[in-house]
């Protein structure tokens, strides 16, 4: 009996020590392909968690909604996550090129899904497999893809070299915070997240950007999370506690408070607004010099807040807290008034109670007034009609502590007739 004992304790330890060294030794994370020049990385992870069923209805693909029914239980159990890598940047893919690199990530059943390989793929050359194909030039896995078995994890690429030098990149792998900490956040999403950080974006003032995606009671929520930069962020602080036009912000208007209007010229004249060729002051001293309009003066006057009114109506317009000594932009209104006549446009500026309107604008309090965190800078409750008649789509936005958070919500079937739209 204790010599029984003694075997199965001896099996039981080199059970355990095959799995620990698996784990902490030999297998790779799919995170340890993050490199400089990672560009994107797109992560589902957690999949033996996620309810496989409510992804199904945004699917129009009948094969491949057919093919996610049947191998669901699979894919829960044998697939631990899903990793995709862009190591390029989106303006230098060329059309029809495909720069991707998928990693699945099998867990403790790398062995059982490595005996299986030979049912979909065929060797080609070092350790790198191909798709097969049928008689008919058909691949079974619906395109021809290359595939490593790596340490633990499987990796595929549309050439052989891509795999190759994928593969070999891992040596350059550094820690990236942004990237990690963003996708242990969204470890739970349900349609994963997508991560995108390059350094082209700091010129518009972004650090990163984030995606992800939620479907709940029928209806599919994403989130883009704009992560703005250190410079960016110190220009559109806002410490204000008074929040004077809050009031008068509804559905379809966009709120803006900084506390000095001033320093968004950097954004307003960005490259992205006004094209890489032309020069901001250069601009700024033009309209100063033709039409006496000194526009850094302007912004320097409006007192912290103003609100863009009915952006998706034919009256669009917006209301403008001003500072009591603001010259520049009296002188403007009164010379709009006396000399727009000319152009139709006297009636559409007034200023009353240091309260200036632009546009066919009614000021009117909303009786159901949102409420704002501490910190917020830009805020707005969209609900169409929007230029591309969308139809049940909402988009809420709402910035706080150097984050541009817009959650698009629509239903199930808004999102397939999109998608059936561009098919």
């Amino acid at each position: 009996m204790k010599r029984i004992l003694g075997v199965i304790i001896a099996i039981l330890i080199i059970v355990v020590g095959a799995l620990v060294g698996y784990k902490f030794i030999y297998k790779l994370s799919p995170r340890e392909f993050i490199t400089d020049e990672t560009r994107v990385v797109y992560a589902l992870e957690n999949i033996s968690t996620k309810d496989i069923d409510k992804i199904k209805p945004i699917i129009i693909d009948d094969k491949i909604k057919d093919q996610l029914g049947k191998n669901k239980d699979n894919l829960k159990k044998y697939v631990s996550s899903i990793y995709m890598y862009i190591n390029k940047d989106l303006d230098e893919i060329r059309s029809g090129e495909m720069p991707i690199v998928f990693i699945g990530d099998p867990g403790y059943y790398y062995l059982a899904v490595a005996a299986d390989i030979d049912k979909y793929f065929e060797k080609v050359e070092d350790g790198v497999y191909v798709t097969k194909a049928d008689k008919n030039g058909k691949y079974v896995t619906g395109k021809k893809m290359y595939l490593k078995p790596y340490r633990g994890l499987f990796i595929f690429a549309e050439n052989p070299d891509m795999l190759k030098s994928f593969i070999a990149g891992k040596e350059k792998h550094v820690y990236r915070k942004n990237i990690e900490e963003a996708l242990d956040e969204n470890r739970d999403s349900l349609l994963g997240v997508a991560v995108y950080e390059s350094p082209k974006t700091e010129m518009f003032g972004i650090e990163y950007v984030t995606f992800t995606g939620n479907i709940e009671n029928e209806n599919v929520i994403t989130n883009y999370g704009i992560h703005l930069n250190e410079d960016t962020k110190n220009l559109v602080k806002n410490t204000t506690n008074n929040r004077e036009l809050i009031k008068y912000v509804g559905e379809n208007d966009i709120y803006i408070a900084v506390d000095d209007f001033s320093k968004l010229e950097n954004i307003i004249f960005n490259p992205l607004v006004i094209g890489q060729s032309m020069d901001k002051d250069t601009i700024i001293s033009l309209w100063k010099t033709l039409l006496g309009i000194d526009i850094r003066a302007m912004m320097r006057e409006i007192d912290g807040e103003i609100v863009v009114t009915s952006v998706f109506s034919d009256n669009i317009g917006a209301v403008v807290k001003l500072k009591s000594q603001s010259p520049e932009i009296r002188n403007m209104i009164d010379l709009v008034k006396t000399q727009g006549e000319i152009l139709g446009i006297e009636n559409m500026a007034d200023i009353k109670d240091d309260i200036l309107t632009l546009g066919n604008v009614e000021i009117e309090e909303n009786s159901d007034k949102y409420s704002m965190p501490k910190g917020t800078f830009i805020f707005a409750d969209l609900h169409g009609p929007y230029p591309l008649e969308i139809p049940d789509v909402n988009v809420k936005i709402v910035g706080q502590d150097g984050v541009v958070n817009i959650e698009i919500t629509m239903t199930e079937e808004t999102l397939r007739e999109l998608q059936e739209s561009m098919r």
